[in-house]
């Protein structure tokens, strides 16, 4: 072949390899410039504010956020424990213990309904729980439900028979919500077992108990005790001599009112009281009335306020023993005027509904013409 044929030949093959590189690097700028499309420059990026990463929201301490609000409710920050139990179980709807916890903060606040309802869901969510149990006995006896208090109270033992405290309330429930005092004796007894430190607290409830039974002789032996305890204590005088009148030690009785009626004239209502129960046992029916009617006196003066329901001192009880002891010196209008003010006010007709024969009876016996005798004042009572 000759040598212009070699040239033209080596000439395409340049020409075809020139051609071949302009193709590879037209096709590397193409492709670095889809690159830089997505890449910023470096101004742009020392500017940009990078996306932060989100951190996720840690669980909530469902526990901990329970002992926060028990802690705020031993500090008695009330308002603090039930915005804390709140929280707890509107991010843990099913745990019992809060609901426990949120009814004790109700109940502590005067809301017994609220209370009833938080022990109730508690007791649903875990039936075992003590605590719900205790506050639903308590709320139950609020809201004026003794026998339901009871039931729950009896759970309660059931639930815990070796707790002292619950024993303790289902005594104080029998005697002061349901008047059973045979029962809360028992109850008391069971609660000294378990523990002994609740003789003492117990000693003005057992002898209620007891006097309620007619068990003088103990309630007198436990008089001496609780003067002994609560040497302070005005109303020893009455535990004392109101025990002495029930073993039938009418002298003694009366001494010791009187005594009591010297050493505190701030507390009438009572000791008055008591003395006219002592004159009345004796039949002496105008030192009798005298006393009571300085304790109704006070007590309308003074207000409920001095009232002593739990040992059966109201208004209504005294003016139905001062009808009696007009009836004992044939006061019959007296009589009747004073037993219609006890009836109106909620005297017990079962216990006192005699009273109206008697006055009829009284109305229809004639009356001898009584003998001339100075009525005794309050001070005559109580002289040496």
């Amino acid at each position: 072949m000759g040598q212009g044929a070699h040239s033209g030949k080596t000439a395409r093959f340049l020409a075809l390899g020139l051609g071949l590189i302009g193709l590879a690097l037209l096709l590397a700028a193409c492709g670095s410039a889809r690159a830089g499309e997505g890449m910023a420059s470096p101004l742009l990026l020392s500017t940009r504010t990078p996306t932060p990463t989100p951190t996720p929201t840690p669980p909530y301490d469902v526990e901990g956020g329970y002992r926060a609000g028990m802690a705020r409710l031993a500090a008695w920050d009330l308002e603090g424990a039930l915005a804390q139990f709140d929280r707890v179980i509107a991010e843990a709807p099913d745990y019992a213990p809060a609901y426990a916890a949120r009814a004790r903060v109700h109940w502590l606040r005067g809301n017994p309904e609220a209370a009833l309802a938080d022990a109730e869901q508690a007791l649903a969510l875990d039936e075992a729980l003590a605590e719900a149990q205790r506050i639903r006995a308590a709320a139950l006896w609020d809201l004026g439900r003794p026998e339901e208090a009871l039931e729950a109270a009896d759970a309660l033992v059931a639930l815990v028979p070796g707790d002292a405290q619950a024993h303790l309330f289902r005594a104080e429930l029998l005697l002061n919500g349901l008047h059973r005092p045979q029962e809360a004796l028992e109850a008391y007894g069971q609660a000294l077992t378990l523990d002994p430190a609740l003789d003492g607290p117990t000693l003005v409830a057992r002898w209620r108990a007891l006097a309620a039974l007619n068990r003088w002789e103990e309630a007198l032996r436990l008089s001496v005790r609780i003067a002994l305890q609560e040497p302070d204590d005005p109303l020893r005088y009455y535990y004392r001599g109101r025990s002495l009148l029930g073993v039938g030690d009418l002298d003694r009785a009366i001494k010791t009112f009187v005594e009591g009626i010297r050493r505190y004239p701030d507390l009438p209502v009572v000791l008055y009281y008591g003395l006219g129960l002592a004159y009345s046992a004796g039949g002496n029916w105008i030192e009798a009335a005298t006393s009571l009617e300085v304790a109704a006196d006070q007590i309308r003066r003074r207000g409920v306020a001095v009232e002593r329901p739990e040992l059966g001192i109201t208004l209504a009880e005294v003016q139905a023993r001062l009808a009696v002891a007009y009836l004992g010196q044939q006061r019959c209008d007296d009589a009747e005027l004073m037993y219609q003010q006890a009836m109106a006010r909620g005297a017990d007709p079962q216990v006192w509904g005699w009273i109206e024969t008697w006055v009829a009876d009284c109305r229809a016996t004639p009356t001898p013409e009584p003998t001339p005798e100075p009525t005794p004042t309050p001070e005559d009572l109580t002289s040496p």
